[in-house]
């Protein structure tokens, strides 16, 4: 048996990896291998059908006990939600690390959080990450050997329609998947955008509450958080996506948008130069630079089509899981 444990999984980017992850476990017909430890918060998409599972509070004790408490036969353990387990184990574990937050020292929580990683980590223990970057933050923060960081992305995009876009259209769309999290840029994104000088008419759409904006031929409209058929509607209309983050992980949006056959305007991040190509990007700390390369994307008569460098790999991770059992 392999228990999957996602305690402190329940925000959308998360969720939707684990829905694929179930979704593409059940298509290679090995479900029945499998148990899970759900967030109690976590709310999946209607009609989803539920593998096998516990409920569990978001808290180190509830996690433990839910451990402790565990009758099944499990021989592997996969941790989903970045922390290992909460007791040590003579067992084959993985953890899929996807949060570059928590290697941050920059306050007394993530500091917590930080040496809580390193206290519950085992030499014997098999971590997974999304990018080399990651694998060499997570190597050097942790001091985790390079041989013990398996790179293993995976991500959902066999429900994304590729639509035709008129980049040359004098109204242009544009997205912006976030949420109010400070690294996420947003406000500094808001003051470039409304600055921006073109001849076209622009219309930003971000998918967080708050008040819609209009200057002139821009427009700023705050879509509230939406749910992923509205998402993949948001994404079959918009010409662009921009993604002003300061540090990510992955940026699932990125992957998302341009298998949806828009361009993308994004930070020049590490993480970023790793997932994709395009034309546009800019310095996330600069209001001026990111104007400029919204400026440049209304204005281009360039056709070159941003391409993904990485592969979704859910199979290989489920092989993976599954080869000890």
């Amino acid at each position: 048996m392999i228990l999957v444990d996602t305690i402190y999984i329940h925000s959308y980017g998360g969720r939707i990896l684990l829905e694929y992850l179930i979704e593409s476990i059940t298509e290679r017909k090995f479900l029945k291998k499998f148990m899970f430890f759900f967030d109690e918060r976590l709310e999946f998409e209607e009609n989803f059908v539920l593998p096998r599972h516990v409920k569990v509070k978001p808290n180190h004790f509830s996690r433990k006990k839910a451990y402790q408490n565990l009758k099944a036969n499990v021989d592997t353990i996969f941790c989903l939600a970045n922390v290992p387990p909460p007791i040590k184990l003579d067992k084959k574990v993985y953890i899929y690390f996807h949060n570059l937050l928590l290697l941050k020292k920059t306050s007394f929580n993530s500091l917590l959080r930080y040496y809580y990683l390193r206290f519950f980590n085992n030499s014997d223990y098999i971590w997974i990450v999304q990018t080399e970057y990651l694998k060499n933050m997570l190597s050097k923060r942790l001091k985790i050997r390079h041989i013990d960081i398996l790179k293993i992305p995976f991500f959902k995009t066999n429900d994304i329609k590729t639509s035709k876009k008129d980049f040359n259209d004098k109204n242009l769309n544009f997205i912006c998947v976030t949420s109010n999290l400070k690294h996420k840029n947003v406000n500094n994104l808001i003051k470039a955008f409304m600055n921006v000088k073109s001849k076209k008419n622009i219309k930003l759409f971000i998918t967080m509450d708050g008040s819609n904006l209009t200057k002139g031929g821009i427009e700023i409209i705050f879509t509230g958080i939406i749910n992923r058929i509205k998402l993949m509607d948001l994404y079959s209309k918009a010409h662009f996506l921009i993604f002003p983050s300061t540090h990510e992980s992955l940026g699932l949006p990125i992957i998302e948008a341009i298998k949806s056959g828009s361009k993308v305007i994004v930070s020049k991040i590490p993480t970023f130069k790793e997932i994709c190509k395009t034309e546009y990007f800019f310095n996330p700390h600069n209001n001026n630079e990111m104007k400029a390369s919204i400026e440049k994307a209304c204005s281009d008569k360039n056709e070159s089509m941003p391409h993904l460098l990485i592969d979704d790999k859910v199979n290989d991770l489920i092989n993976k899981l599954v080869e000890n059992v």
